[in-house]
C-alpha cells in the first residue's frame, strides 16, 4: 500500500462520485463540474501511461486546486450569504470565480455586491445591477430578490414575488422554499405554514440538504411555538448556528407560545449583533408572531412525524454534531496509537519489521504458541505513516459516531473486541492453511469492526422503528463496504480477512449493543 496508490483511488472516486451528482442529481445543470471531473480523470489516466511516478501528484494536486478547494469555498460563500454576510462572501467569490469559471460563478461577485449595496439602502442601483445578471447560471441569481425582501422585513412584498415564481421552479430551489415558510410565519399566516410545509416537504427531501430541511422543521417549531423543540433543534446539534441567531428563534418560538415578556427579555439581551440580525431583532419586537399553539393543537400527526423525524435524524444521520465532538474514549485511543507509532521511530523505525516484532506485531505462529498479547498489542502498531493516517482518520469520523451512540464504555469494548477478533481470525486462518510466518498490524480491524456497528444500528433502525432515513444510510454504509472491498482487492499487503472478520463482528457486537434503550436520545418534545 503506498501514498500514491491511496491518493489515486481516493481522487478517483471522489471524481465519479461528484460526476454522478452532476449528471443525475442536478439534471446535467452543473455542466462546469462534468468538464472538471472528466478533465481530471483524462489527466490522471494520460500521467499513468506517460509518468506514473507523477501519479500521485498529480492526481492530488488538480483534485486539491480544482474539486475540494472551489467546493469547500463555494460551501463557505453560500453559509454568508445565509447569514446575509454579503460583503464577506462577495471577498472569497471573486477567488472561486477564477478557480471555477463555470455554473455561473463568475457572476457572483458581482451578485453579492448587488445584495450588499441593498443594505447600505441603494435599492435603485442593487436592482439595476442584479437585472444585468438574471440569466446567470447560479442559483443565487434566482434568489437575489427573495434575499433583498428578507434582509429589510418586506415579507409581504416576498410573498407576492413567490406568487409569481412556477411551481416547478420553487419545487426545485430549497432556498425558495425556505423563504416561501419563513414569509408566511413573518405575516402571521401560521396555518397556511404549517399546510405549506407539508406540500413543500416531498421536494425538499428530494432537493435540500439535511440542514435546509432541518431549517424548515425550525420555522414550523418557532412559529407554532414549540419552545422546548425548538431548544432540542439546536442542543443537538440539528440546526447549526451561533449563538445570537439561536436567541433570536428560541424568542419566535416564546412569542408563538404566548410568553411575550420572555422573548423580549430574550431579544434585548442579544450582545453585539451583526446588522442583519439586528435588523430582524427590531423587526420581531415590533411585529412580534401571532400565537400558534392553536395552530399546533388542529395539527398533532404532523408534529408528532416531525418529531420522530428529528429523532432519526438525530440518531442515524451519520452527522458529526457537537454532541459527537466531545469523545474522550476516541481521543484517547488515537492518543495510544500515536504514542505507539512514536514508539515505534525512536525504537528503529516503523517500516522495520524487526522493531515491530519486539513491540507486539502479529504472527500467528506466535500467538498459537501461547503469546495471546499480540492480539491487542497489534492493533496499536502501523507499518508506516501514510497506515497510521489513514486509520486514524476513520478511528476519528467513525469512532466519535459510534462513541454518542453506544456510550464511553461500551463503544471502548466494543473496539477491542472487534481489533483483537480480526487478529484472532488472520491467525486462525493462517494457522489452518500452514501459512509461513508473517507480520500483521494496524487498527484496520477495529475501524471495519465500527462501519460493522454502525451498519447495523442501520438496520435496527430501519427494520424496527421504519426510519427511512436509517434505509437510506444504510444504502450508503453497503456501498462504502463495496469500495472497501474493491480497494483491499486491489491493494497488496492488505489484509482481506482482518478486515472482512473486523465488519461481521463490529455488526453482530452492534446488533446486540444497539437494542439497548440507553443508547437512545430523549423523545423530541412538544406542546400539542
Amino acid at each position: 500500500m503506498t501514498p500514491t496508490h491511496i491518493v489515486t483511488w481516493t481522487v478517483c472516486l471522489s471524481l465519479f462520485s461528484l460526476l454522478m451528482r452532476s449528471v443525475w442529481l442536478s439534471q446535467g445543470r452543473d455542466r462546469g463540474w462534468i468538464v472538471v471531473c472528466v478533465s481530471i480523470l483524462l489527466a490522471i489516466v494520460a500521467t499513468y501511461r506517460l509518468a506514473p511516478a507523477w501519479l500521485g501528484w498529480v492526481a492530488g494536486g488538480l483534485w486539491l486546486m480544482l474539486v475540494a478547494i472551489p467546493l469547500l469555498g463555494m460551501k463557505q460563500v453560500m453559509t454568508w450569504v445565509a447569514q446575509e454576510r454579503f460583503q464577506t462572501a462577495r471577498s472569497l467569490a471573486r477567488i472561486l470565480g477564477w478557480l471555477h469559471p463555470a455554473d455561473g460563478w463568475p457572476d457572483v461577485a458581482s451578485i453579492l455586491h448587488a445584495l450588499t449595496l441593498a443594505q447600505r439602502g441603494q435599492d435603485g442601483e442593487a436592482a439595476t445591477l442584479l437585472r444585468q445578471h438574471s440569466a446567470s447560471r447560479h442559483a443565487l441569481a434566482s434568489i437575489a430578490p427573495a434575499l433583498l425582501y428578507s434582509s429589510s422585513s418586506r415579507w409581504q412584498r416576498l410573498r407576492q414575488w413567490l406568487g409569481n415564481i412556477p411551481t416547478a421552479t420553487l419545487h426545485q430551489s430549497p432556498w425558495l422554499m425556505l423563504y416561501s415558510l419563513r414569509s408566511l410565519g413573518e405575516t402571521q399566516d401560521v396555518l397556511t405554514l404549517v399546510h405549506e410545509f407539508e406540500r413543500l416537504q416531498p421536494f425538499l427531501e428530494r432537493h435540500g440538504s439535511p440542514s435546509q430541511i432541518n431549517h424548515a422543521r425550525l420555522l414550523v417549531l418557532a412559529f407554532t411555538g414549540q419552545v422546548e423543540a425548538v431548544q432540542a433543534l439546536f442542543h443537538r446539534g440539528l440546526v447549526q448556528d451561533a449563538s445570537n441567531g439561536q436567541a433570536f428563534w428560541l424568542a419566535t418560538a416564546q412569542f408563538a407560545a404566548g410568553n411575550d415578556a420572555i422573548a423580549q427579555a430574550t431579544l434585548k439581551a442579544i450582545a453585539q449583533p451583526s446588522p442583519a440580525l439586528a435588523h430582524a431583532v427590531r423587526w420581531r419586537l415590533a411585529h412580534p408572531p401571532a400565537i400558534g399553539l392553536p395552530v399546533a393543537a388542529a395539527h398533532p400527526e404532523l408534529l408528532q412525524q416531525m418529531m420522530l423525524d428529528l429523532q432519526h435524524e438525530h440518531d442515524y444521520g451519520l452527522r458529526l454534531t457537537s454532541a459527537h465532538r466531545a469523545s474522550p474514549m476516541t481521543a484517547m485511543l488515537i492518543a495510544l496509537n500515536l504514542l505507539a507509532f512514536g514508539v515505534e521511530i525512536w525504537a528503529g523505525g516503523s517500516q522495520n519489521l524487526g522493531v515491530l516484532y519486539r513491540l507486539g506485531a502479529l504472527v500467528p505462529q506466535d500467538v498459537m504458541a501461547g503469546a495471546w498479547w499480540r492480539l491487542l498489542s497489534a492493533m496499536f502498531l502501523h507499518y508506516g505513516w501514510m497506515h497510521l493516517a489513514m486509520n486514524m482518520l476513520g478511528l476519528m469520523i467513525l469512532g466519535a459516531f459510534v462513541e454518542a451512540r453506544l456510550g464511553l464504555w461500551r463503544y471502548g469494548i466494543a473496539y477491542l473486541l472487534t481489533g483483537a477478533g480480526s487478529m484472532g481470525c488472520v491467525t486462525l486462518v493462517a494457522w489452518l492453511n500452514d501459512t509461513p510466518p508473517q507480520i500483521a498490524v494496524g487498527a484496520s480491524g477495529a475501524i471495519m469492526g465500527l462501519i460493522g456497528i454502525i451498519a447495523a444500528m442501520l438496520l435496527y433502525g430501519w427494520h424496527y422503528e421504519k426510519s427511512r432515513l436509517a434505509g437510506k444510510r444504510l444504502r450508503l454504509v453497503l456501498v462504502v463496504i463495496g469500495l472497501q472491498v474493491a480497494f483491499d482487492l486491489s491493494t497488496p499487503g492488505i489484509s482481506v480477512v482482518g478486515h472482512f472478520s473486523g465488519l461481521v463482528l463490529g455488526f453482530c457486537l452492534g446488533l446486540i449493543l444497539g437494542r439497548s434503550p440507553q443508547v437512545q436520545a430523549p423523545p423530541m418534545p412538544y406542546v400539542p
